[in-house]
């Protein structure tokens, strides 16, 4: 379900090792609408193969995922993901993401409000 999807920068500091890998990296995310707890990870705000940001996320996803995956190569993995063929999510804690801007938030009402920034 669409819920709170996102644009955030990964903090510093942060116990999670896959939040690590990806500090100071702007993302666009989606708020985990059955825990409430977390973010789904979607991407960069484009996901280009010449983006460092890109690079930077789909490197951290291979290396976290490859064996579990099956993944041959990250050359492959990138193709695959930014094709729309990867499953699965990848999640980092709520509290790891200074949130920049909201691109969609749905309501308590379950209606959706598009393009509503708010600082966080």
């Amino acid at each position: 379900m669409l819920n709170n999807i996102v644009e955030g920068i990964v903090k510093k500091n942060s116990n999670n090792p896959f939040s690590k890998k990806l500090e100071g990296l702007k993302i666009v995310a989606s708020l985990d609408y059955w825990e409430n707890k977390s973010f789904i990870v979607y991407g960069t705000n484009e996901n280009k193969e010449s983006q460092p940001e890109f690079l930077k996320l789909t490197q951290a996803i291979y290396e976290f995922n490859k064996e579990d995956m099956g993944l041959e190569s990250l050359e492959t993995f990138r193709k695959d993901w930014k094709d729309g063929l990867i499953d699965g999510h990848y999640v980092i804690p709520k509290e790891d993401l200074e949130i920049t801007e909201i691109l969609v938030r749905r309501g308590k009402d379950g209606n959706i409000d598009k393009g509503r920034n708010r600082s966080t």
